[in-house]
């Protein structure tokens, strides 16, 4: 093997490619588990996602469950229940197109797509532990049913 990697890494890809593989299904099995969960409570919520089955993010449409953009939802939360979310909308700061969601790309014409991923969008990670997961999202349910004038039930 020879290339632009180090011969190293290439060697350690190697090791792990054809090493054991049941760590690979335990950790998929984890952020499965973290994935579904925060579907669930992000829909419960009204808020579209996108993505996630492939990787360890999904995007959220923010406009979708709060009528606020990215920016303004993720500051208010930041405010408000003192949770920070990672992945700003794009157009919120830069004016710039982002990227598509994952797997969008097979499942939406080029047109569409630039327009479901502007400034409403945000990006939300499931690799954090799944204790912390709660507490967050007990927190953006609490923000979300206050700005649609609920309360938590």
């Amino acid at each position: 093997m020879k290339g632009l990697l180090a011969v190293c890494a290439q060697h350690a890809a190697l090791a792990a490619y054809s090493g054991p593989q049941q760590v690979v299904q335990d950790y998929v099995a984890v952020y499965s588990e973290r994935r579904d969960y925060m579907y669930r409570r992000l829909r419960s919520l009204g808020f579209e996602i996108f993505g996630g089955n492939g990787g360890y993010m999904c995007w959220v449409d923010v406009t979708s469950g709060s009528g606020l953009s990215a920016a303004e939802f993720q500051l208010g939360l930041l405010k408000v229940a003192g949770v920070q979310l990672g992945g700003m909308g794009w157009n919120d700061r830069t004016g710039r197109e982002p990227p598509p969601p994952p797997r969008a790309l097979a499942a939406l014409p080029l047109r569409l797509l630039r327009l479901r991923c502007r400034a409403g969008y945000m990006r939300l990670s499931f690799l954090q532990p799944m204790e912390k997961l709660v507490v967050a999202f007990d927190a953006i349910e609490e923000f979300t049913l206050s700005l649609k004038g609920g309360s938590k039930l």
